[in-house]
């Protein structure tokens, strides 16, 4: 069987790639709700805690500007949750290289929800 996070991403995909969302209907906490799973599940090395953190970074980034002007209310949460989950962030160690990668990914998600559009009007 497909461990529970994979499964988890997979149908985020699904559900992007169909289309059967519209950015107005969008919730992007929910979107964003299995990579931050991986994010605190300590269960993933550093090399995939980095990767997700790296995605989760790029839609803050470029996701975000579309749902603030549709939900205001669903970009404050996902925000408050990534940065949430980038505090408890765990990972299985990998090897110093991967490891720093993972705290750089960290650091780069709390910036760009500082620095991100959707919290210029918060």
């Amino acid at each position: 069987t497909e461990h529970h996070l994979v499964a988890g991403i997979k149908a985020v995909k699904g559900v992007v790639r169909a289309g059967s969302i519209s950015s107005s209907a969008l919730n992007l906490a929910k979107v964003l709700e299995p990579f931050l799973d991986i994010v605190l599940s300590g269960e993933a090395n550093s090399i995939i805690t980095a990767t997700v953190l790296a995605s989760v970074e790029k839609i803050v980034r470029r996701g975000m500007r579309r749902c603030a002007e549709a939900e205001a209310r669903f970009v404050a949460e996902a925000l408050r949750n990534v940065v949430l989950a980038a505090a408890k962030c765990r990972f299985d160690p990998t090897d110093p290289t991967s490891d720093e990668a993972a705290r750089t990914g960290i650091a780069n998600v709390v910036a760009a929800c500082v620095t991100c559009s959707a919290t210029a009007s918060r």
